[in-house]
């Protein structure tokens, strides 16, 4: 009987062995998992280079926190990032998604540091790829699925018509978006375009910081939440920049 006590013991050491193994995993790999996969998703579908300082997934308590997102520009243009967050972090209701299907966050913490746009002489912008690059992967998405082959009747009494399925399925249907609680930091928008001589060359400070949003339910709602703080502070910004930019130069304000 002792080895089979013996037997038991190593199983059971092997069987936690895995266990502590996979939840390691979990803890400590699965960031880095996730990190190369979006850097080699911007790479490999967008034609852009993004870079993730580090992401870290609690597996316990379904949060994940990612640090020092940069957007590099395409060469060819002054600065050299077009977008920076450096912080975000979004705890996700677990129960939510794998019973109801849906995106259900409880606190959502979103700091943006800049964003870049550049207009070049000849009419090019810095956007001009990772726009073409989206409106493609979109198109691609969209595409109607290749026709199938038909099949012979099999019986008078298997003829009758199928109803079609709605387009709306379950399965292509993105899943409902919720977030409970959104705060939102925004930084500077950098502006210059040698197509615009009003915008030849603009900083625009937001000084949106810990803006809370609270019960966002479908992305709409959310898209219209979010406009609602950035194009206040947007136009606020734009005009202190034109004051500023006059006031430097001795020209009279309007």
């Amino acid at each position: 009987m002792k080895w089979y006590f013996k037997l038991s013991l190593w199983l059971a050491g092997i069987l936690g062995s895995l266990v502590l193994a996979g939840l390691m995993f979990l803890t400590f790999g699965l960031g880095p998992l996730i990190k190369h996969g979006m850097e080699r998703l911007a790479r490999e579908r967008l034609n852009g280079e993004l870079t993730i300082a580090s992401i870290q997934v609690n597996p316990f308590n379904a949060s994940f926190t990612m640090t020092g997102l940069k957007v590099k520009n395409p060469p060819g243009f002054a600065r050299e990032d077009l977008f920076s967050m450096p912080f975000l972090m979004a705890d996700l209701e677990l129960w939510d998604l794998l019973l109801h299907r849906r995106f259900h966050f409880s606190r959502m913490i979103i700091h943006v540091a800049s964003f870049d746009f550049e207009r070049r002489a000849d009419g090019a912008s810095n956007l001009d790829g990772w726009l073409a690059a989206a409106k493609a992967e979109k198109a691609g998405r969209r595409a109607p699925p290749a026709a199938r082959p038909t099949r012979p009747p099999l019986a008078a009494a298997q003829a009758a018509p199928v109803p079609a399925r709605p387009a709306s399925d379950r399965a292509t249907t993105p899943p409902e978006l919720i977030i409970d609680r959104l705060t939102l930091t925004l930084g500077q928008i950098h502006v210059k375009d040698a197509t615009n001589a009003a915008l030849d060359e603009m900083t625009l400070d937001l000084a949106v910081t810990d803006r809370d949003l609270t019960r966002l339910k479908g992305r709409e709602q959310i898209a219209s939440a979010l406009m609602a703080e950035v194009l206040p502070a947007l136009m606020a910004a734009q005009t202190r920049a034109i004051f500023q930019k006059q006031s430097a130069v001795g020209a009279p304000l309007p």
